[in-house]
């Protein structure tokens, strides 16, 4: 298929080589050709791309979605592009059927539960009581009954962890569907998300979970900003890229990896499961096309709360998963170069975006007809792009920081301003039009102030910095990785 550079050291961890003919692909959004289409940036992560000519062409047609033909060597090009992040599959191509089962973890929520057991009545399903309360786990299991569902009980909570594991292990079927008790899924959507287990590389796949409708400044601003809401792209699930994780709110698992959740942890269980089985070698996929509801919380105090709880899962997480959870991954000149404009300083910011220009320009040299002028703009670019996401992140983790210093040093108030601006204007922007402005402000100040909060103390139980350690890139490796 040309000379794309070798990607095995990336890619040894997918289980096949090759994509299927028939799986329809698609170029993640922000790969970008250059020199003719033979030279490509982009991806999640962040990469550059030599190829020859054939291989552009066929670059170019998968800039919309586009089924893998059985042209030598192209699904083996496609699945090297989907393990590196430069490209996601849009439709997989159904196999056999598979057979699935349903597991329901719950503490209480009989009413959620009872609604559920009667949308699913024509599937194998199983509710695992997690320590209801008595009267609770009365009426559990006189629904399972009703409905032909399964029940087993848990005498004692032992969180969700060990309820989805309990449940696992009674099923037989090829695929363990894993379904909170709050979630209303769109049946219609099952199969399709089945259909992405015809691939044997694939361990585990999530569909979109929205919010519910509703009315309420709180509900308006959880429409575009639920952590459970990954956004309307497609994605192969990695760590550090542009989907990192999927909640298990409804998450699909092949039975034999399905009891892998770690119950010593009662939050951030499934980020760890999902992290694990991309250690494993599995891919995980990110399937928006299928959808779910999820309902607000009902209180502004809950919903605090649970951002809070959150935050706490980090430091556990980095004791399990190291720099996967690092809050700021980002070229170090990136995050100078708006330290520069946020402290009013335009020499750092020059300074920090002629660097990099220089050197990835050397790099482009002899590939491109004006490198330094391509290296410029991707430069730029890059930083305009990354800034809200650097802020927002940078507000998420270090929240009490910049509070204290906003309240004790008078001339750092202006540029945590103009951080918090950073982080919120672009986002609100895009929504404007349900979203009122005042509310929305302060719905995202207590929600990163909130979640900030619950990383400081899951670090400090945890007895770990990782999850306040940024990891920046410099000089050679600050410009894109090169395939």
């Amino acid at each position: 298929m040309g000379n794309l550079r070798d990607l095995n050291h990336e890619s040894s961890n997918a289980r096949v080589d090759d994509l299927a003919p028939g799986t329809v692909v698609q170029l993640e959004a922000s790969a970008r050709s250059h020199a003719g289409g033979t030279l490509w940036f982009g991806g999640s992560p962040f990469r550059m791309l030599r190829v020859n000519q054939s291989v552009a062409d066929l670059l170019n047609t998968w800039k919309e979605p586009t089924a893998v033909t059985n042209r030598k060597g192209e699904g083996a090009l496609a699945r090297r592009l989907e393990v590196t992040g430069f490209l996601h599959v849009v439709t997989p191509t159904p196999d056999e059927p598979l057979t699935m089962s349903v597991v329901i973890p719950t503490h209480g929520r009989v009413d959620e539960v009872t609604l559920l057991l009667a949308a699913l009545h024509d599937l194998d399903v199983l509710v695992v009581d997690d320590g209801s309360e008595a009267i609770d786990a009365l009426q559990l299991e006189a629904a399972c009954h009703l409905h032909g569902a399964t029940y087993i009980r848990h005498e004692l909570p032992l969180g969700p962890a060990a309820a989805r594991n309990s449940g696992a292990a009674l099923q037989s079927s090829d695929i363990v569907c894993f379904l909170d008790s709050d979630v209303v899924p769109d049946r219609d959507a099952f199969p399709n998300l089945l259909a992405h287990f015809s691939d044997p590389a694939v361990g585990a796949v999530a569909p979109r979970i929205v919010v519910a409708s509703g009315t309420g400044q709180l509900q308006s601003y959880e429409t575009w900003s639920s952590p459970l809401d990954l956004g309307e792209e497609p994605a192969t699930v990695r760590p550090l890229s542009r989907v990192s994780y999927v909640p298990s709110a409804l998450l699909f698992v092949r039975r034999e990896l399905a009891q892998g959740f770690n119950e010593s942890l009662h939050v951030g269980e499934d980020v760890d499961f999902i992290w694990s089985l991309h250690q494993q070698g599995w891919l995980i996929r990110y399937d928006p096309a299928s959808t779910a509801t999820h309902p607000v919380r009902p209180t502004l105090a809950s919903w605090c709360a649970q951002r809070f709880s959150y935050g706490t899962s980090a430091g556990e997480l980095t004791k399990q998963h190291g720099e996967a959870t690092t809050p700021i991954a980002t070229s170090g000149w990136t995050a100078l170069s708006w330290l520069g404009l946020l402290t009013f300083n335009p020499v750092l910011s020059a300074v920090s975006l002629i660097i990099p220009t220089v050197l990835l320009g050397r790099r482009l040299e002899g590939r491109a007809a004006t490198p330094y002028q391509l290296a410029a703009s991707t430069v730029i670019l890059g930083s305009i792009n990354a800034g809200p996401a650097l802020a927002r992140q940078t507000v998420r983790t270090y929240g009490p920081f910049l509070l204290a210093a906003g309240v004790l040093l008078r001339p750092l108030r202006l540029p945590i301003l103009g951080l918090q601006a950073l982080a919120f204007a672009p986002r609100w922007w895009k929504h404007r039009a349900t979203s009122k402005l005042l509310p929305a402000l302060g719905l995202q100040g207590l929600d990163d102030l909130s979640y900030s909060y619950g990383v400081l103390y899951g670090a400090i139980h945890a007895n770990t910095r990782g999850a306040l350690h940024p990891s920046f890139t410099w000089f050679s490796s600050s410009s894109p990785s090169e395939d």
